[in-house]
């Protein structure tokens, strides 16, 4: 009997040791953000330029409107600087693994002093649900998530808000202003294309018409027909290359050099 109480004691000691290590690791802020409702694995993270830095989760609806669809865990990154600060909020498109680095900072973070909200975009990397149900990867659902992080984080930071992203991250903040005009006060999109269709139609015109001078466009094109010329003498290069670089297709290799070409 005092062998198994001790080997309780054992067990619940081991099981308490590490909560009360992170417990430590974590600052004023990490601490704060714990607490949060429908946050998780909130994780110490090291950075160059903030005081503070975690990855944490928080939990999304598949469905906005409609809770009984299930749920999924959301990556979130947060660089703080201090509660007084504005708050820079990066709605991303695409993966968010970059802004784990050590040296990560925005350009409007260096611009205004604030703390960073960087949130992957769901159904990447490790913003995927399980079991994964495409249906449920819209827009306006994403544009919900980044709206429940806002009312989440307000807890913590309530004072200027910007939104920001690049490429179809750009699109998500201009998106996200039109969903959610009140949620931020400053939306800075980068880069962001508005497309009018599938198939847009103005790409090939600008290119082959407008782009630079009709010298340099004829320069490109020569270029081109060089290389589909001596598609046979490069095409093991290109192979070799890919290779080297662990890319994968779904394509032979052939038809993969036209496109890239």
């Amino acid at each position: 009997m005092k062998l198994k109480l001790r080997f309780l004691k054992l067990m619940l000691l081991l099981f308490i040791l590490p909560l009360q290590m992170l417990a430590a690791e974590l600052g004023e802020a990490g601490k704060l953000l714990a607490t949060l409702p429908g946050v998780s694995d909130v994780e110490t993270l090291k950075s160059t330029h903030f005081p503070e830095k975690y990855v944490f989760f928080i939990k999304q609806q598949l469905d906005a409107k409609d809770a009984s669809k299930g749920s999924f865990e959301q990556r979130v990154i947060l660089c703080h600087r201090g509660f007084d600060r504005p708050t820079v909020l990066v709605t991303e498109g695409y993966n968010a693994k970059y802004a784990l680095r050590e040296d990560y900072i925005e350009e409007l973070s260096k611009l205004f002093d604030t703390n960073i909200i960087t949130v992957e975009y769901r159904y990447f990397d490790k913003s995927m649900p399980s079991p994964c149900n495409w249906d449920y990867l819209t827009v306006e659902n994403s544009l919900y998530d980044l709206h429940h992080v806002n009312q989440t984080l307000h807890a913590m930071y309530k004072g200027k808000w910007i939104a920001t992203g690049i490429s179809k991250g750009g699109q998500t903040t201009m998106f996200y202003r039109a969903y959610f005009p009140n949620d931020v006060d400053i939306s800075v999109p980068y880069v962001a294309p508005l497309n009018k269709g599938v198939e847009d139609g103005r790409h090939e015109k600008f290119l082959q018409y407008e782009v630079s001078t009709k010298e340099n466009r004829q320069k490109v094109l020569n270029f081109q027909l060089l290389l589909f010329k001596r598609k046979a003498a490069l095409l093991p290069m290109f192979e070799k290359y890919c290779s080297e670089k662990q890319y994968r297709f779904n394509a032979p290799i052939a038809e993969i050099f036209d496109y890239s070409v």
